[in-house]
């Protein structure tokens, strides 16, 4: 569940910094970074920083976290139907 929110996001707004999802998601920056670690682990985002801005972390979605969107989201449809 920790995950739909960040997931649900990136999914309309990829290549966000570590510090725009927070606040998209409405959670305290240490919340998606334990979020986001464990999604790296699973192989749904990666992150990077620009040669140009070594300060900030962007996230991306990998092909996998956004082929979840078509999993998921009928599920949260059915969720909200019932």
């Amino acid at each position: 569940l920790g995950q739909w929110t960040f997931l649900r996001i990136l999914w309309e707004q990829d290549g966000l910094t570590k510090r725009e999802l927070s606040v998209e998601a409405g959670v305290a920056e240490p919340t998606t970074f334990m979020a986001l670690k464990v999604m790296e682990e699973l192989g749904y985002v990666r992150l990077e920083q620009r040669p140009d801005n070594r300060k900030n972390i962007y996230v991306f979605l990998t092909p996998r976290g956004r082929r979840l969107k078509s999993t998921l989201v009928p599920l949260a449809e059915e969720v909200n139907t019932i």
